[in-house]
């Protein structure tokens, strides 16, 4: 979405590859948490947003993946 104008309602997708399963994806806009979702069988995800979610404006956004192992679970923050 760099650089995109959006207006009412629009998704954010994305895929997650990962040698260790992924717990849930948590979307932050600038900076602040927004929603949490999980990833489909075939390894996307899916933000809906709305004027409810997001103000007008121009905003960052990042989506970082938790990540479940026996020993620890780690959160691994998009680039």
């Amino acid at each position: 979405m760099n650089g995109e104008n959006k207006q009412g309602n629009f998704h954010i997708y994305g895929e997650t590859v990962s040698d260790k399963p992924v717990e849930s994806l948590a979307l932050y806009i600038d900076d602040k948490f927004v929603e949490e979702t999980e990833l489909t069988d075939c390894g996307f995800f899916m933000f809906e947003m709305s004027p409810n979610n997001i103000t007008d404006g121009s905003h960052s956004y990042h989506v970082d993946a938790v990540l479940s192992t026996r020993e620890l679970t780690r959160m691994i923050r998009s680039a």
